[in-house]
Order: C-alpha cells, then structure tokens, then sequence
C-alpha cells in the first residue's frame, strides 16, 4: 500500500484588486492569450506502507479535473509516468500529460471551484489503486484570466474579453460598449450578469429561482422545548435556479423568542435545487415560534411549535372527528396521552364499525379489514378509546391512509423502544411511569410520572370477544412480524412487553408527533 501527500506549486500568483487599477497602470499593448502557459506544476512525496519513500522508481499517475465538488462533472482527464527522485518526489506538469479526456486549454477557471482528483499506479503502468480527491484553490491568474480578459488596450481603457465581440471600454457608452461599474474588492470577478456587468465573488451571479416552495421537509427531526437546546434541519425547493450564489438567511423567530434559522446555498442549481434551514436556540417559552426569510427575491414563513418543559402536558390535539386529546413529552417524543377515539382517516374516510354478530366465520371474515370496536361492544367504554384492527393502521393494508390526526402517526417498534429506553430500559419502573393512577388493581403501583396515563382498556380477539379490561393495555406498532401478525406493546399489571399480535386483533392506539 502507497501512502501519497501533495502539494502544489504554480508557475505564477497574481492577485487583482480591481480592473480599474490595471487601466491606469498599463501603458502598453498585452495579449495575455499569446503568453500564458496552459499548464501548472504538481508535485506529490510518494511513500509506501512501511512510511519510506518510494525513490528513483517509476509510478503511473492518472490526473482528473472535476468542476463543482468532490463528484462533480470530469472535465479534463490526462496521464503521467514520472520517475520519483532520491527524495521521493515525482514532479508533472498538468496540461502536458498524456491526453485522457477533454481539452486542458479550454477550461473556464472562472466557473469553478475545481477538484483535483490523483489516482497513481506505484508500478508505473494504468493499474490505479491510490485515489485522492482535494480541492483546487488557487489557479494560476494568466489560466483564469486566459478565460476572461484577452488583452488590454495599448492606451488603457478598453479590457477586450475572450470572446471579440464582446469588450469593455471605460468612458463610450456606445452601442456594443459597457462602462465599468463602481465598486469592486480585493478577489471580486468582474461577471456580466442578466447582460450588465457585475463585482463577483468567484465569478457568480447573485442568484435567482423562478418559485420557491414554503412546503419543507424535515432533514433532522427535533423537538423544541422550552428552555432547551436543541435543533431542527428543514429542506426548502426551489425551481428555475440560474447557477448563481443563493441568499444567507438569518432570521430570528417571533411569537417565541430564542429561536434563530439560518442556512441558504453558496451556489444554486441550474433549474431545480434546494436548500437546508437549520434552527437552533433556547427558546425562552412555549407556543408557536414563526420566522419569515426572502432567498433569491422569493419570500416564506413557516411556523414551529415549541412545547412546555417535560412533565406537564402539552398543547391539546384535536382529531378529525373533533375529539380532543391531552399530550405529553417524554425525552425527545411527544406522545398522544390517551387513547385514540376516531371513526375516521383523517382524510375523511369511514373506518367500519365492527359489533360482534356471534357467528364465527362471519365475525372471523368481517374483522379482516380496517374495523374499530368499543370493548365489549359498549359505548360507555369509550373513555379507554377504541380498539382498532392492524388492518386499519398499516398503510399497504388501508389504502395508504393515515389513522392519526394530520402531522402525527402510529409509532413504530423503534419509537416504542426508545421511550422505554428513556423511561428506565428493561425494568419494572417503566409501567409504574406509564400507568395512570387511581384505578383499582391496575394502579397499586402507578406513578404516571412521565404523563403519558395508560389505561387498562383490555384487547379484542380476532372473534370479536373482548378480554382483559383493567388488566392490561394493549398498543399497536406498524411493524410488521409476519403475514398475519404484527408488532405490539404491552402493559399488563406491573410488566411490559413487545408482542406478536394477531392483525385481526383489536388494540388501542396511541399516535406520536411526526
């Protein structure tokens, strides 16, 4: 194994403040197309595996140029076979090897950043196994300029680009002419931008997008709480990006105070792209905590909900139906803190109500599909909400519906897990945490300290019958066992369990926040 430390050498640094300085100092006739070299120099310490220097040998090197990023698009690919010297140093010219793909004097330095991508055969042949990808960060001027300015009038006024209709000269304003504008700093590309010409950084535009969509998704998911830190990632889509820079955003929230959202993109794509917001802060209370930005002249708010500290409840949920549930945050979950009681998707779709008929096959046939049940049949028993069959929470069996109220859904197996983990993992703490006090029996050992007030409701079987009232309660996950069974968690008296229900079966469900 070879181990490879570059480092780079150019044939010339030149750093231009300004345009406006060259036409004042230059007094005679420059054609910097006939003079710059189409090559700079590379230089890379070969060592091998043992740390010495691989010295006076051969080795193949296979150079690629990538514009944009690490894997961005190859523009320019050539090869090498220098021979290291007694200190372990090949040198190469690029632009001189051995010509792989593209044209070395045709590339725009101004539309970088590049990437300098080295690949190298310790035997001297085309066997690559060492690859290294690092970014170009300074270009040789008479190379970049080579893409911009062709020459400079014998009498300093005019700057004539590369492509000869096209020129700048300082005081006409004729047709064909454009004055150069004020201002201008130290590394700033002078760009014709929307046909005016434009101070850049890097040579970009200031970006602009056609829309911008205020529907973000969430990149890293987080819970805002009052007096905690803690972040969010949110993704926001743009269309008709112009290759351009995009916007900084830096804006601090409203309503709740303490929150800040910054991000943007340093380049946008052609066309479609997007770009990441992060949110971070302490905010200084609960509620709902709003921002509003501008990025590329396109204007969004959007609004986040901050919660009370852990161990109170929530703001109240309200379901399709108009029911209303109290909730509660525990860890970094915000869980519903009673049972679900809905007769509906919350797309508006009916959920079958299912009363047993006391015939088996016709009881057995009409529970395979999404059907809710009182237990036992009886609407007094609504308080320990309804048990619903898996067919109505797995979205490939009920038509990709969703049965908890929007922004909210039927947790997973791993959701389940970590609150247990936060609870006390697997001990007997966890249930007395969970289990609402005062009822007889179920709460002897009840504490409800995380507020998440579990009640015995008991389970339906696959029948219709009801069983296990004030014993047990009995959720479901979306996680799938088996063909005919699924993930479930269970409390019954002072234990808890994951169990293999059967998706006929009728349990409760309790939704967690997206």
């Amino acid at each position: 194994m070879i181990a490879i430390i570059f480092e780079f050498y150019f044939v010339k640094s030149v750093r231009m403040k300004k345009v406006c300085l060259f036409l004042l100092a230059l007094s005679c006739l420059f054609n910097l197309a006939a003079q710059q070299p189409q090559q700079f120099s590379y230089q890379t310490v070969v060592r091998g595996s043992d740390n010495l220097l691989v010295v006076n040998k051969m080795i193949g090197i296979r150079i690629s140029l990538l514009q944009g990023s690490e894997n961005g698009d190859v523009v320019y690919v050539e090869k090498h076979t220098p021979t290291t010297n007694a200190n372990g140093l090949a040198s190469i010219a690029i632009g001189t090897g051995s010509n792989v793909l593209g044209n070395f004097a045709a590339i725009n330095w101004s539309k970088g950043p590049y990437f300098i991508k080295t690949e190298t055969d310790p035997a001297g042949v085309s066997n690559y196994t060492l690859t290294t990808t690092s970014q170009l960060l300074s270009v040789p001027y008479a190379l970049y300029a080579g893409n911009g300015i062709k020459r400079i009038s014998a009498n300093s006024d005019t700057i004539f680009l590369s492509n000869d209709s096209y020129y700048i000269n300082k005081s006409s304003t004729s047709t064909g002419n454009s004055s150069i504008p004020s201002g201008g700093g130290q590394n700033q590309v002078l760009t014709r931008c929307d046909g005016e010409l434009t101070w850049t950084n890097n040579g970009f535009c200031p970006g602009k997008i056609s829309s911008l969509d205020c529907n973000y998704t969430i990149v890293k998911q987080g819970t805002l709480v009052k007096n905690d830190t803690s972040g969010i990632i949110l993704r926001f889509s743009y269309t008709g990006g112009n290759l351009g820079v995009g916007d900084y955003i830096n804006v601090q929230s409203t309503g709740v105070f303490g929150l800040n959202a910054n991000g943007g993109v340093s380049r946008l794509n052609n066309g479609n792209g997007s770009f990441d917001v992060i949110v971070t802060g302490k905010p200084t209370s609960s509620g709902n905590a709003n921002f509003a930005f501008t990025f590329c002249g396109k204007s969004c708010s959007f609004s986040l909900d901050v919660l009370e500290s852990i161990g109170k409840y929530q703001s109240v949920l309200t379901d399709i139906d108009g029911n209303e549930y109290k909730t509660t945050l525990i860890g970094k979950q915000v869980w519903m803190a009673e049972n679900l009681k809905v007769t509906r998707f919350n797309d508006g779709t009916i959920i079958k109500y299912f009363v047993t008929s006391g015939n088996i096959a016709t009881d057995s046939l009409a529970r395979q599909g999404s059907v809710w049940s009182y237990y036992n049949n009886e609407a007094s028993n609504n308080k320990y909400g309804k048990l619903y069959t898996w067919y109505a929470v797995s979205p490939i069996t009920n038509g990709n519906k969703n049965i908890c109220p929007f922004g909210w859904h039927v947790p997973t197996k791993t959701e389940f897990d970590e609150l247990v983990s936060y609870l006390g993992g697997n001990t007997n703490i966890v249930p007395k945490k969970m289990k609402q006090t005062g009822i007889v029996d179920w709460s002897l050992d009840a504490s409800n300290s995380s507020l998440f007030s579990a009640l015995p409701s008991g389970y339906m079987d696959h029948l219709g019958y009801s069983h296990g009232l004030n014993q047990g309660a009995y959720w479901w996950t979306t996680s799938e066992n088996s063909f005919y069974r699924a993930k479930s968690y269970s409390l019954y008296y002072s234990n808890f369990y994951f169990n293999d229900s059967f998706i006929r079966h009728g349990l409760s469900i309790r939704c967690i926040k997206d």
